[in-house]
């Protein structure tokens, strides 16, 4: 009978499925469709005059303040980009990749620059040269009698900025799909006639269509969403519109939150409807065939010469087309101030410790170090990526397959840095709360901004899921300690009295002066990352050659299957 009444244990798969579940409610319902739901009140219960909600606000604001014109100018710039970035961008692989064009790999490394800095550093780098007191442009103005000297403005600037600002995603993943091409395949096409342009054309292109309609779609993408390039060269499209309106008050003009909104609503539609447009495509198997015995692909030499002169002159073009905003970045680097904010190339101010006066340069390099300090910290602190701290959890896992275990690692990085704190900020920015922009933000920042979405229970829940998160980092890192003790003293016996002395640094944590604890754990942090970046480095070609190995096997399933 005891037998029969015993109390069957949880399952530990069922408690954690009921754990996914609640977790995805909550981050689902909390920072996507809540956010989202209060977007669309903000538009459709705007009150008239009169109190009453206006069912036409929609279409008003659409047609105030050249809202219409705003959505033209990013759907021109989103198909006029697709353009030239797909003939740049296939042009650069087919370069570097498939024609064999003297110095490859340096015009190649030339080409994938833009990958390294932000698109604010790229326009930077643009007007360096072609501000109306950039080097070119104060060239060609000196030469040519009434030169304009406010080219590089407007749509054209934009247009030309990011073409080459989107085409690393084509070296990037291009390249792959071309070296995956049968190099048989191309040598049937050639025996039985084929000139190398119809090669090109029929056995070529049809590899690569897959992934360009993928890019494609990116490009179109960040063509409507594009941020930097139209702010800093003075041309009207959506976000620079809606980051307009979303700092304005309603005393400067009518309901412009309502009208962000409203322009929010009709980016995230053309986004939605160019993912549907992709899954589908996706959906119809546009796989090609390969023999388990492939060859590789061998650069083909341009036979005529004429076009072998041009076609090396043409990547030579691009090459410095590329480079030149880096190498601006660089000499204007070592410039004063004044030569900076003039954008005027002078040798009488090179110097090499940037003296921009005692006061400038007092307050922009402490105020240059602060932010880069914080934010390397808070990157640090967010995911942990380079500190050596997350490969102690993974090394606990039980399994066959490294590779699979650090992809794993990957996505945890990207989950937490991009998905966690892109949303986190999007419930602040909706939210409508005051955010001092340049300051240090902190935990009541994100209170606030739940708060005032949620109401004031959500601060006693955020006090709660701090309270979790500060236990759990405790949990973690004392793993981590323990771990390490145990490796440093070459037995177990050492972990014990290390926890008993980790519980008391624990204490102390939660009293001292938080200042002084912060810099403590920056500093060790620091010095906790720089043995393993070594180790990083030095273990390199093993991590590569794992990896390699592990993909192959992966694809010879996958092609027995």
């Amino acid at each position: 009978m005891s037998n029969s009444l015993t109390r069957r244990r949880p399952d530990a798969a069922f408690v954690v499925r009921i754990i996914g579940i609640v977790l995805f409610a909550y981050f689902f319902f909390g920072f996507m469709l809540v956010p989202c739901l209060n977007t669309l009140t903000q538009i459709f219960t705007v009150k008239t005059a009169a109190g009453e909600t206006d069912p036409w606000a929609v279409i008003r604001f659409f047609f105030a303040g050249n809202m219409g014109r705003y959505v033209w100018n990013s759907l021109k710039l989103a198909i006029c980009l697709v353009i030239t970035v797909n003939v740049v961008g296939v042009s650069i692989v087919l370069l570097t990749e498939y024609f064999d064009i003297k110095g490859a790999n340096i015009l190649r490394l030339g080409y994938m620059t833009t990958m390294i800095y932000s698109g604010v550093a790229l326009v930077t780098g643009y007007l360096f040269l072609y501000d109306p007191n950039g080097i070119l442009t104060t060239a060609l103005a000196d030469t040519i009698p009434g030169f304009n000297r406010s080219w590089f403005s407007g749509f054209n600037a934009v247009l030309f900025t990011m073409t080459f600002a989107c085409t690393s995603n084509h070296a990037l993943f291009l390249r792959n799909a071309i070296r995956g091409i049968d190099y048989n395949t191309v040598e049937a096409a050639r025996n039985m006639g084929a000139k190398p342009f119809k090669v090109l054309w029929k056995v070529v292109f049809p590899t690569l269509v897959p992934t360009m309609f993928s890019l494609t779609v990116m490009t179109f993408i960040t063509g409507l969403c594009a941020m930097s390039a139209p702010t800093l060269l003075g041309y009207d499209s959506i976000n620079p519109e809606i980051v307009r309106l979303a700092g304005s008050s309603v005393a400067d003009e009518s309901f412009p939150q309502a009208r962000a909104a409203l322009l929010s609503i009709i980016l995230a539609m053309f986004t939605i409807v160019l993912l549907t447009v992709l899954s589908a495509y996706e959906r119809k198997g546009h796989y090609l065939s390969v023999s388990k015995t492939k060859a590789k692909l061998v650069k083909q030499k341009i036979t005529n010469p004429v076009w072998n002169v041009l076609a090396h002159i043409y990547a030579y073009v691009l090459f410095i087309i590329y480079m030149t905003p880096v190498v601006m970045i660089v000499i204007f680097s070592f410039q004063t101030f004044s030569a900076v904010r003039m954008r005027k190339l002078d040798l009488s101010q090179w110097t090499l410790v940037n003296s921009f006066g005692k006061q400038d340069y007092s307050y922009l390099t402490s105020r240059g170090t602060y932010k880069i300090r914080e934010g390397s910290i808070s990157g640090v602190f967010s995911n942990e990526a380079g500190l050596g701290t997350g490969s102690i959890a993974h090394a606990c896992a039980d399994t066959k397959k490294p590779v699979k275990q650090g992809v794993f690692g990957i996505f945890e990085v990207f989950v937490d840095t991009i998905v966690i704190c892109t949303l986190t900020a999007l419930v602040i920015l909706c939210s409508g709360t005051a955010v001092n922009y340049g300051t240090m933000a902190g935990a009541d920042l994100t209170i606030s901004g739940f708060t005032t979405t949620y109401g004031s229970w959500a601060s006693i829940f955020s006090a709660v899921a701090l309270c979790c998160f500060a236990f759990s980092t405790i949990i973690g890192w004392g793993l981590y300690g323990s771990r390490f003790v145990e490796f440093l003293f070459r037995t177990s016996k050492a972990v014990r009295p290390f926890l008993v002395i980790y519980s008391f640094v624990a204490i102390l944590g939660a009293t001292v002066n938080l200042d002084l604890l912060w810099n403590i754990a920056d500093t060790f942090n620091g010095l906790m990352s720089i043995p393993n970046l070594i180790a990083l480095l030095l273990l390199s070609g093993t991590v590569v050659k794992l990896t390699k190995e592990f993909f192959a096997k992966e694809d010879g399933r996958k092609l027995n299957k």
